[in-house]
């Protein structure tokens, strides 16, 4: 196959409309429900030599796209390849190495792929890429009732900011919003809770509800490290689903975890959570 950088955007955008499968890396990003905003996207991502393409005899047959996100840290879009065709873990190796070939090194590059993707980890490997852990997207649609501890559950309180933002800062080192966006933030949709016993602050979670969309989201949740293995993270959960259900607007409830233990994903069954979706997380460094 030849490597490219060309490029034709409404062919490409075609050819990535027609050939998307969930079984490909950070898909969601692109805007393929338009494709004029997709032109725009692959134009902006060739301007900046992140857009990738590979031609066979029969045409375009895999496009690639390595994105930043913060210094020497790139997401990896596709490959998307043309569906019925084949290609090897050598074809996506060339294309891989082709598109990285002027980054600074060293550089680290991520992956997220559906875990029913048959040949990922081979295809992985063949580019030195490990599993790291997965992401659940959980859903609930039952409200349990308030849990047994519901008493010790309060709404934000600005005398305990310092504690949360030290527990939030360690608990999402790399997030986007901190404490005080968090705070700034809260009205009817946006929801703070802290679970806070004999004085001191040993969990939170933070939940917004969209009208909208009809859907809840937990954005963040975490408990005190000493106070691990209580039953607090699932308390404050059951409170948050409760609170959503009383809002009619709101049919289910999201949340996403990381782990590399589905048996303790599952435990969320009990709070009436079942995984929507699961994507398994690769990462290279070289």
């Amino acid at each position: 196959m030849k490597t490219n950088y060309i490029q034709d955007f409404s062919h490409v955008a075609t050819f990535i409309q027609d050939n998307l499968s969930k079984n490909q890396s950070y898909v969601h990003k692109l805007p393929v429900d338009c494709t004029e905003s997709l032109q725009t996207y692959l134009s902006n991502a060739d301007y900046h030599h992140q857009l990738h393409t590979t031609q066979d005899s029969n045409g375009l047959a895999m496009v690639l796209i390595c994105t930043p996100y913060a210094e020497h840290r790139y997401q990896v879009i596709g490959p998307i390849y043309r569906q019925g065709a084949t290609f090897t873990e050598h074809d996506l190796k060339q294309l891989f190495e082709s598109a990285t070939a002027h980054h600074h090194r060293p550089s680290t590059y991520y992956f997220s792929f559906s875990t029913a993707h048959p040949a990922i980890k081979s295809y992985m490997k063949s580019i030195g890429a490990a599993y790291t852990f997965t992401d659940y997207h959980l859903e609930a649609t039952q409200d349990l009732g308030e849990s047994e501890r519901d008493h010790l559950i309060i709404d934000y309180q600005p005398v305990y900011f310092r504690h949360l933002k030290k527990l939030h800062e360690k608990a999402f080192q790399h997030s986007s919003e901190t404490a005080e966006t968090i705070v700034n933030h809260l009205d009817d949709s946006h929801k703070l809770f802290l679970y806070v016993e004999e004085g001191l602050l040993k969990g939170y979670l933070y939940l917004v509800l969209d009208a909208q969309t009809e859907r809840a989201e937990i954005k963040y949740f975490s408990s005190h490290t000493d106070y691990r293995l209580r039953g607090i993270a699932f308390d404050l959960i059951q409170h948050a689903i409760h609170h959503a259900c009383q809002d009619n607007d709101i049919q289910t409830v999201h949340f996403k975890i990381r782990s590399k233990n589905h048996q303790l994903v599952s435990r969320f069954d009990t709070l009436g959570f079942h995984i929507k979706e699961s994507y398994d997380k690769f990462k290279c460094h070289f």
